[in-house]
């Protein structure tokens, strides 16, 4: 991270800085990398869990049943032309 890169960052978000601005965003901007270079050293254990507790999938079978005949489904529609006629979405 240099001066030169402040100062494309800085054109960049169209932003006009000083000397001293540009100086204190580097100082600013090399903190913040070293607090993210620290973090990459931190130890996360020997696996990342994408859940803390180990549950079993709660998924049920898929069996079919008994359904709605169409006359049934289109019992109390508008439109009796085989399907279910819907009003426009605006």
């Amino acid at each position: 991270m240099d001066t030169d890169t402040i100062a494309r960052v800085a054109r960049l978000a169209r932003l006009s800085l000083t000397a001293a601005e540009k100086e204190a965003a580097l100082r600013d901007m090399g903190g913040i990398l070293d607090a993210f270079s620290l973090l990459e050293t931190a130890e996360t254990g020997p696996e990342r869990a994408l859940h803390p507790l180990q549950l079993p999938p709660r998924l049920r079978e898929d069996i079919a049943g008994s359904s709605l005949s169409q006359e049934e489904a289109l019992a109390n529609a508008r439109s009796k032309e085989g399907y279910i006629k819907a009003g426009r979405v605006r």
